[in-house]
């Protein structure tokens, strides 16, 4: 049961530039219900915010963006394209941004050289080819992976990931905490007030019939706002 301590967490960061982490991220130090399932992170010795995902592929988190729900991760030892073949995110909360523009396919050749190695790799005849199908191997390669609609910088090492759940994004743009709903034993998120705290110094919930009208003036407000280009 999710009780009053929830609405109790505050803002981190791992180092003086590192991103803002809040709902849905936690760090691992933090009470379970200051963050989501699966939005664990953790600071190393360097002061970076680490996610580990499944099968133990360790990045760093290097920007996260709460309005997009997108996260924004690095690899350290610059072998990226080798871990994606072993990332396997169905039992993660996140998901391969989807990019029509990119397309990433992997392959084992005896014979590439025109193609892109991976520079990491034990094994040198593996290489990966993508944005575009008129690169495609001769058939002399031997296809051993592939990642449709996936946003990665190949060569700067970065890759970005996507959220579905919790739809925190509304919150954001609201300029309002999300958080789970007080006292229920679901995975149901609400929004809460940023300023107001209570003589404890714990967030309040908005009682329904105010937090929908401000909830839709606030919504309309920021609709409403001139696009910056």
């Amino acid at each position: 049961m999710v009780g009053e301590g929830a609405y109790n967490c505050s803002v981190s960061r791992c180092g003086r530039h590192g991103p803002r982490i809040h709902f849905p991220f936690r760090l691992h130090h933090q009470p379970e219900y200051c963050g989501y399932p699966g939005f664990e992170l953790s600071c190393d010795l360097k002061n970076r915010t680490i996610l580990i995902l499944p099968n133990s592929v360790t990045l760093i988190v290097r920007e996260i963006d709460y309005m997009s729900q997108q996260i924004r991760l690095f690899d350290p030892e610059r072998c990226l394209i080798l871990k994606l073949l072993h990332l396997n995110l169905s039992e993660s909360p996140f998901s391969f941004t989807v990019d029509e523009n990119h397309h990433t396919s992997f392959f084992n050749c005896s014979n590439g050289e025109n193609y892109q190695f991976t520079d990491c790799a034990s094994d040198k005849s593996i290489f990966a080819v993508s944005d575009t199908l008129n690169s495609l191997p001769p058939t002399a390669c031997k296809k051993i992976h592939e990642i449709p609609l996936i946003f990665f910088d190949t060569f700067d090492h970065f890759i970005r990931l996507s959220w579905l759940k919790p739809i925190c994004k509304y919150c954001e743009g609201l300029e309002m905490d999300c958080g789970f709903k007080n006292y229920t034993k679901q995975l149901t998120t609400q929004c809460f007030n940023r300023p107001f705290t209570t003589k404890g110094g714990v967030k309040e919930p908005l009682i329904a019939g105010d937090c929908t009208l401000l909830l839709l003036s606030r919504f309309l407000a920021y609709m409403r706002r001139p696009a910056c280009y």
